[in-house]
């Protein structure tokens, strides 16, 4: 369980990373002033996250190496390589792809599993089904 949350505070953090450096690209178009890290370094939530995350040293440090486009790795490799991982750490790993990872791994990856993730009556199941459905739609077929 602590694994899980680790990771899960690993994805927050990324998406959060990821949002401001949405934002200031979008100031930056726009002409518009602002800091959208001033304001991510005073939200409360957002120390929460960092705070937490920084209890799993290992993890920090591994994504201290990697890119923020590459982060995704790291934190499916903890689940899937740390213990004895079963369904909760697949969908995890399977979530994080979708979150902050990239859409076509993850379009392959729900792909190679149809058979197992059709069989799954879960939630979980079905919202990567559903997940990879919207991929498929967008990327038009050039899968």
């Amino acid at each position: 369980m602590w694994n899980r949350h680790s990771c899960q505070l690993a994805v927050q953090f990324i998406e959060r990373l990821r949002d401001a450096r949405l934002t200031e690209a979008a100031l930056v178009q726009t002409g518009a002033v602002g800091d959208p890290y001033d304001e991510l370094e005073a939200s409360l939530s957002f120390n929460q996250i960092q705070y937490a995350l920084v209890l799993d040293s290992d993890l920090v440090a591994r994504l201290s190496q990697e890119d923020s486009d590459n982060a995704y790795k790291e934190v499916v490799k903890r689940l899937m390589n740390y213990g004895s991982p079963g369904r909760q750490e697949y969908y995890q790993a399977m979530a994080t792809q979708w979150r902050i990872g990239e859409r076509s791994v993850f379009l392959e990856n729900v792909l190679a599993s149809l058979d197992h993730l059709a069989m799954d009556s879960s939630a979980e199941a079905k919202q990567a089904i559903v997940w990879a459905y919207q991929e498929a739609k967008l990327a038009g077929g050039r899968c």
